[in-house]
């Protein structure tokens, strides 16, 4: 009995000795990551740019959910789906990819597949087209396959059927291009009037038509020319107004369906590619030279028009334009000493671009006999006391407000009291953004406003229906003929919301009167947003505008831009604000001499 109290008495002291022990000093086994569940073990994604929240759930050793555990996200194909810090998978192009999640030594996995399905066939080019009964369009039909977030799709096979009034396509059908497009050749039946061809995709949804008017050739009796005669242009680019023949018959009404044929006979320029390209008359009876380039020489340039048939006064007929090299010079001067060669170089590229888009001599600032004092426009820039030939731009690159936030400001500081157009222009950009992707953008996109864009827009008429600082109830918009031109001609004819060319009008200053509308034009580089990862052009709209300000300008140096039918799909891509991006600074009119004689702002 004895022996068995003792044994007993030992198992208590020894239990008791490790109720002291993990008491006074022992510690319980620290949680770590043991497991990860994810919302969902498998993606499928029919667009490019769509995306699907992840969120993991992660628990220690006890099964416990860690809730402050961070977990990391990673895909091992980003060029199929890419993943966000916070989860987000977003897709990125067709196949598969595997996104994890890991929390320590824990990890899961999704599978991630890629497959664009067709949503919506777009029409591109080749619609509402003027030809003669049973003969080929002259512009082929242009199609573009996307899927539900407007990214367009490759390999997809689109069918061209005629729906109305004979006629035939060819070919049948094409596969679609890196780009999403694919086309055919029209040629139309032999009766007159409306015509139609419809495309549709071999699988998914959507499907686009388009029409035609066929006529049967009058006879001709006259031609003129109509416009496009006597212009300059920059040298191996496209002059700004195509040359137009307008033929009528022998009672002077116009002729639809007559062919006229253009053909370059000097200065060694091409149209349409070519030596020579025949189009014709439209429902007005007109028709119009397709990209007549000038020669690579400064020098005359001749395109001759001859209209089909015989005894027709007025043809042939003979276009001239002048070949000129751009005279217009942008002097960019960096101020500070804060500046190397990869941040200037946004800059020189930017200055490049606009010196092929504004191509005119303005007449130069001589302001040796009445200088500018330093800092006079709000920079520390150094006195002006020379001549200006043709736009000087002081660039500042200091601290404004850290990452984002405002990325640059700019705009004029003297204009010309001729014309108002700008002498010297201020551009103050933030050095926490300059390495920024889309930087070269901030700084071709300021600069335009440093030129005029949207700064001089008020100033000299164009600016109607001022959203600041209040105008509730009518529509802002830029009332430049050769801009609104440009954006009917670009797809915005269909806009009906209000006036074009529509303004930025929120109340956000900086944004407001001096942008256009993002909500219209979407990408283009002169709406308020940059959006990184994508093309924003400038577009043949904003060269145009600069046009209708005063300036000589070669529309066909623009980028490519076509108005959007609806908002452009954002998902997955960063917009950037631009913030109070125009320069608020002092605004002064020069003479000729530098003499200061009006204080504008």
């Amino acid at each position: 009995m004895k022996r068995r109290l003792t044994h007993i008495t030992g198992g208590l002291l020894a239990a008791a000795a490790l109720v002291w022990a993990c008491s006074d000093g022992g510690t319980a086994p620290t949680p770590v990551p043991t497991t990860i569940e994810l919302n969902e073990t498998s993606i499928s994604f029919v667009a490019v740019g769509a995306t699907d929240q992840l969120t993991a759930t992660v628990r220690d050793q006890n099964g416990n959910i860690m809730s402050s555990q961070t977990v990391g996200w990673s895909s091992n194909a980003t060029s199929v789906a890419t993943v966000s810090d916070l989860g987000l998978v977003t897709s990125a192009g067709n196949g598969n990819a595997t996104i994890t999640a890991s929390a320590g030594s824990a990890s899961a996995t999704v599978s991630v597949t890629v497959a664009q399905v067709p949503a919506q066939v777009q029409k591109v080019s080749g619609d509402a087209q003027t030809g003669i009964v049973v003969q080929t369009l002259n512009d082929p039909l242009v199609v573009q396959v996307n899927d539900s977030e407007g990214t367009p799709i490759q390999g997809v096979t689109v069918s061209f059927a005629v729906s109305m009034n004979g006629g035939s396509v060819n070919p049948t059908s094409g596969a679609t291009g890196a780009t999403g497009q694919t086309q055919t050749d029209w040629t139309l039946g032999s009766t007159t009037g409306g015509h139609s061809v419809t495309a549709t995709p071999g699988s998914g949804s959507g499907s686009a038509s388009f029409t035609a008017t066929a006529f049967q050739p009058g006879t001709p009796a006259s031609a003129e020319k109509l416009e496009g005669d006597g212009q300059a242009g920059l040298v191996g680019f496209a002059v700004n107004i195509q040359p137009a023949m307008l033929v009528k018959d022998g009672a002077g009404s116009p002729l639809p369906g007559i062919n006229v044929t253009f053909s370059v006979s000097g200065g060694g320029g091409t149209v349409a590619g070519g030596a020579s390209s025949m189009v014709a008359t439209d429902a007005s009876g007109i028709a119009r030279a397709v990209d007549w380039e000038l020669g690579a020489s400064p020098a005359t340039n001749t395109l001759d028009a001859d209209v089909a048939g015989t005894g027709i006064t007025g043809d042939p007929a003979t276009f001239t334009a002048s070949g000129v090299n751009s005279s217009y010079d942008i002097e960019i001067v960096f101020l500070g000493t804060n500046w190397t060669s990869p941040t200037m170089a946004p800059f020189t590229s930017a200055e490049g671009t606009w010196e092929t888009l504004i191509i005119g001599e303005l007449p130069d600032v001589n302001f040796s006999s009445s200088p500018v004092a330093a800092g006079a426009c709000g920079v520390p820039h150094p006195e002006i006391n020379d001549v200006v030939d043709d736009l000087r731009l002081y660039a500042v690159l200091d601290s404004i407000d850290g990452p984002f936030g405002v990325l640059g400001a700019a705009g004029p500081c003297l204009v010309r009291t001729t014309g108002q157009l700008t002498v010297v222009g201020i551009m103050r950009f933030d050095s926490a953004d300059v390495g920024l992707s889309v930087f070269p953008q901030v700084v071709l996109h300021e600069m335009a406003h440093a030129i005029g864009v949207g700064a001089l827009w008020d100033n000299l008429g164009f600016l109607v229906n001022p959203s600041l600082p209040s105008s509730p109830g009518v529509d802002t918009y830029f009332s430049g003929p050769r801009a609104n031109a440009e954006f009917d001609a670009l797809g915005g004819d269909d806009y009906v919301a209000g006036d074009s060319v529509p303004v930025e009008n929120t109340a956000a200053l900086g944004q407001a009167d001096g942008h256009w509308r993002e909500t219209v034009l979407g990408l283009e580089l002169m709406t308020p947003f940059v959006t990184s990862g994508m093309t924003n052009p400038l577009s043949r709209i904003t060269t145009a505008s600069l046009w209708d300000l005063g300036y000589q300008v070669n529309l066909a140096g623009s980028q490519a831009y076509t108005v959007p039918p609806a908002p452009p799909a954002m998902a997955g891509f960063q917009r950037i604000d631009l913030g109070d991006d125009l320069w608020r600074g002092p605004l002064y009119g020069v003479d000729p001499t530098g003499r200061v004689v009006r204080q504008i702002r």
